[in-house]
């Protein structure tokens, strides 16, 4: 269920009624029971973690500071915000989430967390070949921009696209672990939605997996990207705000058949650093840039000349919502994940994913949100703290039976 809503997969598309033609001004209103869906969720959660104080269970899950103190500083956003419910409720379902992974990776382990991972993320892909190649209407997007193309069970073929090709990370990760034939599989059909969703970004993160999965395949080219991991990522963050300098200090140019414009992302960034400007240290709260646009939606119209829910680029969001001090917070969570790793088999998972996080929210806003890359985020620290740590297997035997009610999951084979 967490995967499923947090990526928007089917939901949306329910909502919709099949698939739409994109931009906010197109949106749909939608009044029905799938809205409690969340909500839902959130009680269940609540419930769950309410049963691991009584048990006494909650001191067993390991969790990352960073990413706590990241999180209290998202519900302290309430404080200033407009619209503090919205920030408040963001912050809730943001950390639930998080304990909620922490707790199946240290009650089940990372074996089954894999397994668990695996299994979701293969029936969103099945899903989405069966949607194009049976119910078109639903699978293919429509518009005079993306007709034709591939979006599945999202309402976007980036969003197709952005997620198979993390998908396909996780897939590469497990084949080249477990030799596993069915990961083989899904990494291929990983490939075909990638392909056939026309995602530029998705293409460029695929290759990106590719070639990062190859070089960490071998032992000399693992030790040499270990010992440069800081600076790796660190000129990669730097690229990314390059990025955003040049749409928007420089001359428009094309190359690649795509505009430095970025699809005019560049009028949206201009605006939002001019706000950021305005607030630059602590931001407007946690998850206020959709809801503002919504409620005063002539401004951002008479700025930016069209309508969009998110500005684009996670970076400048996060800069928006939790100002400097926020984005400094979600650079802490990256940067404390690269530590103390090169033992353990989760390392070229993790890595490869924050090279993924990182140009996904270049040119998306999927950074500090309920939304599937941070949630995906979520699990690949929690992994790759199973797989460094033998210890959390053992304990599988030793709690397992104490939420036997609760086991959804199969035990998976070790590696």
């Amino acid at each position: 269920m967490l995967i499923v809503l947090s990526s928007g997969a089917f939901i949306q598309q329910i909502k919709d009624g099949g698939a739409r033609e994109q931009g906010l001004e197109n949106s749909l209103v939608y009044t029905g029971p799938l809205n409690k869906l969340p909500l839902i969720w959130l009680v269940g959660i609540l419930f769950f973690i309410a049963i691991l104080i009584l048990t006494k269970n909650l001191k067993r899950i390991k969790i990352a500071w960073p990413m706590v103190v990241l999180i209290a500083f998202c519900f302290t956003s309430t404080i200033w915000a407009d619209f503090p419910k919205v920030a408040f409720q963001s912050t809730l379902f943001i950390a639930a989430a998080y304990l909620l992974i922490s707790a199946q990776t240290a009650l089940y382990g990372g074996q089954a967390t894999i397994q668990f991972v695996s299994r979701v993320f293969f029936m969103i892909l099945a899903s989405s070949l069966i949607a194009v190649l049976i119910v078109p209407s639903y699978g293919l997007a429509v518009g005079d921009e993306h007709a034709g193309r591939w979006q599945g069970v999202f309402d976007h073929k980036n969003g197709l696209g952005n997620f198979s090709a993390m998908a396909f990370l996780f897939y590469v990760w497990r084949y080249q672990q477990q030799k596993s034939k069915s990961a083989l599989v899904a990494a291929l059909l990983s490939v075909v939605l990638v392909i056939a969703s026309q995602s530029s970004t998705a293409l460029v993160n695929m290759v990106i997996v590719i070639l990062i999965s190859t070089l960490l395949s071998f032992k000399f080219t693992t030790k040499i990207i270990y010992r440069l991991r800081y600076v790796l990522i660190g000129f990669l963050i730097a690229s990314s705000f390059f990025a955003v300098l040049v749409a928007i200090g420089f001359q428009e140019f094309s190359i690649f058949e795509k505009d430095s414009s970025f699809s005019n992302r560049n009028l949206i960034w201009i605006y939002i650093l001019s706000k950021v400007s305005a607030s630059p240290w602590i931001g407007y709260g946690m998850d206020q840039l959709g809801v503002l646009t919504n409620k005063n939606s002539a401004e951002f119209f008479t700025n930016v000349g069209f309508l969009v829910g998110s500005s684009h680029n996670g970076f400048l969001e996060t800069a928006f919502s939790l100002g400097y001090i926020g984005l400094i917070l979600m650079l802490w969570v990256l940067m404390s994940q690269l530590s103390n790793k090169r033992g353990g088999i989760g390392f070229p998972l993790l890595f490869g994913y924050i090279i993924l996080f990182i140009v996904v929210n270049t040119f998306e806003a999927r950074m500090i949100s309920f939304n599937i890359y941070f949630i995906g985020l979520m699990y690949v620290m929690a992994i790759a703290d199973a797989m460094a740590m033998p210890t959390v297997e053992a304990n599988y035997t030793r709690i397992r039976s104490t939420y036997q009610f609760l086991d959804p999951i199969r035990k998976a084979d070790r590696i």
